[in-house]
C-alpha cells in the first residue's frame, strides 16, 4: 500500500478523485468521471451548433472579446466542439456591435490570438469579417494586409471579401481601384453605392450597375436609402424626391429611414411645412418615428426663417414633450432644444430645461449642452409670447404654414 499525502478536491466533478504528491489525478477504482452538465440541458454540440448558440446568446448585447472568449471556454469545458465556425460567430457578434463598440480592432486582435492559441485555422469567412472590422475601425491599411494574407495562404479573393473591402474604402479613388481589380458583381457595385460620399459618386455607380445588368438589376433599399440621404444632405430637393418616388415605385418598404431622409432635405432648406407634411404622412402609414426623426423636425424649425421666435419655441417645446412621452429621453433632443433657446435668446427657458434634465431624467450635462445654455443666458433677452400647444396642434400649425407650397409637395408625392 502506497502511503502518500492526499487532498480531496472539493470543486471536482467527481469528489472521489484524489490528488497525490507523486502522480496526477487518480479516480478510485470502480468510478467513472461523470459528464459535466451542459448549457440548455443539451449534450455535446458540433462546431456549427456552438456557433449558432453564440450568435443567439450575443444577439442583443454589446459583446467584448473577453466575454466571447469566456463563453467559448464555457462551451469547451462542457464538452462542446469549438472551431472556426464558433470564432467566426464571435467576430460576427462584434460586427453587430460596431455602431456603439469602441476599439473594435483590439477585440478582433484578441479573438485572433485565442484562435492561434487553440490551433484553429481561419477560413475565408474569417478573413471577410476581419477586412470589414478593420475597415470600420478606420484601419484600411490593415484591411488590405488581411487581403494580402488571404491571397498568400492560397485563398481566393471571394466576392464577399471584396464587397466588404469596397464598403470600408476611405475614398472614391480606392473604391474605383478595387472595382477594377477583378470581375465585377452586382454586390460590389451595391457596396460602392452604399459607401459613396457624394450624390454624384452614387449616381455614377448606379449607372454602372444599370449597364452591368443590362437594366435588369435595380439597386436595393439600402443603396437607394443611401442615395436619398446624400441627396438630402446637400439640399437637392428635386433629386431627393426623384429617389423617393423610385423607392416607392419599386415596391420597396418606405420605412422610417426613408421618411426621415426625405425630411432631411427640408431641414437643409428650412422648410418646416414640407417636413411636417412628411411626418404626418409617415404617421398615417403607421410608421413610428425615432429620435432622429424628432431631431430632424426640431432642426428644421431652427433653420426656418419664416417662423417668429415665439412660434419656434412653442412648436419645438410641443415636439420635445411628445418625443419624451413616446421614446426614452435623449440628450440629443435636449441639446437641439437648447440651441433653439440660444437662437431666440430665451435664457430663462434654457435654465429651466437644464434643471429639468438633471432633476427629472438624471441625465448628465454634456459640453454642447453647457455651451448652448451659456449662449442662451448671455444673449440679449427677447420677449417670447408663451402659448402652450399640443403636439397635434403644433404639427397642424407647421404643416399649414405655407399652404401653397404644401399643395406642390402633394402633387409631387402622388
Amino acid at each position: 500500500m502506497i502511503k502518500c499525502q492526499k487532498e480531496v478536491l472539493g470543486r471536482c466533478w467527481n469528489p472521489l478523485i484524489i490528488k497525490t504528491r507523486w502522480c496526477s489525478d487518480v479516480p478510485l477504482p470502480g468510478w467513472n468521471r461523470p459528464t459535466p452538465p451542459s448549457i440548455d440541458g443539451l449534450g455535446s454540440r458540433t462546431d456549427a451548433q456552438s456557433a449558432h448558440l453564440i450568435l443567439r446568446t450575443f444577439r442583443d448585447r454589446k459583446p467584448t472579446a473577453d466575454s466571447i472568449i469566456a463563453y467559448l471556454k464555457k462551451l469547451k469545458f462542457q464538452g462542446d466542439a469549438i472551431g472556426v465556425f464558433s470564432f467566426n460567430a464571435g467576430l460576427k457578434s462584434l460586427v453587430s456591435s460596431l455602431p456603439s463598440s469602441a476599439k473594435i480592432d483590439r477585440h478582433a486582435d484578441r479573438l485572433q490570438k485565442e484562435m492561434a492559441y487553440r490551433g484553429v485555422l481561419p477560413d475565408t469567412t474569417t478573413y471577410e469579417l476581419l477586412v470589414y472590422i478593420y475597415g470600420k475601425a478606420g484601419l484600411y491599411d490593415r484591411s488590405l494586409a488581411i487581403k494580402k494574407t488571404m491571397l498568400g495562404k492560397g485563398f481566393k479573393m471571394t466576392d464577399a471579401a471584396m464587397t466588404n473591402l469596397i464598403r470600408v474604402a476611405p475614398d472614391a479613388y480606392e473604391r474605383k481601384k478595387l472595382l477594377s481589380e477583378q470581375t465585377l458583381s452586382a454586390g460590389q457595385l451595391e457596396a460602392a453605392i452604399q459607401a459613396s460620399l457624394t450624390p454624384d459618386e452614387a449616381f455614377e455607380y448606379i449607372e454602372a450597375l444599370h449597364d452591368f445588368s443590362n437594366g435588369n438589376h435595380v439597386p436595393g433599399l439600402k443603396s437607394l436609402s443611401r442615395l436619398l440621404h446624400l441627396s438630402a444632405s446637400v439640399g437637392n430637393e428635386a433629386a431627393t424626391l426623384e429617389v423617393f418616388n423610385l423607392i416607392r415605385d419599386q415596391g420597396l418598404a418606405l420605412d422610417v429611414v426613408v421618411w426621415t431622409s426625405l425630411m432631411s432635405v427640408y431641414k437643409q432648406i428650412g422648410d418646416i411645412s414640407k417636413a411636417a407634411h412628411c411626418f404626418i404622412e409617415m404617421i398615417k402609414n403607421h410608421i413610428n418615428p425615432t429620435h432622429h426623426t424628432y431631431a430632424t423636425l426640431l432642426l428644421t424649425i431652427l433653420n426656418c426663417g419664416k417662423l417668429t421666435s415665439s412660434e419656434k419655441v412653442n412648436a419645438a417645446e410641443a415636439i420635445v414633450s411628445q418625443a419624451c412621452q413616446v421614446l426614452p429621453p435623449s440628450i440629443h433632443i435636449f441639446t437641439i432644444m437648447m440651441r433653439i433657446y440660444a437662437a431666440v435668446g430665451d435664457g430663462a427657458a434654457a435654465s429651466r430645461l437644464l434643471s429639468r434634465i438633471k432633476r427629472d431624467y438624471g441625465i448628465k450635462e454634456t459640453a454642447p449642452l453647457k455651451q448652448y445654455h451659456l449662449k442662451a443666458v448671455r444673449s440679449p433677452k427677447h420677449s417670447v409670447a408663451r402659448q402652450k400647444m399640443t403636439f397635434e396642434a403644433a404639427m397642424k400649425f407647421c404643416a399649414g404654414h405655407a399652404s401653397q407650397q404644401l399643395k406642390k409637395v402633394n402633387e409631387r408625392l402622388k
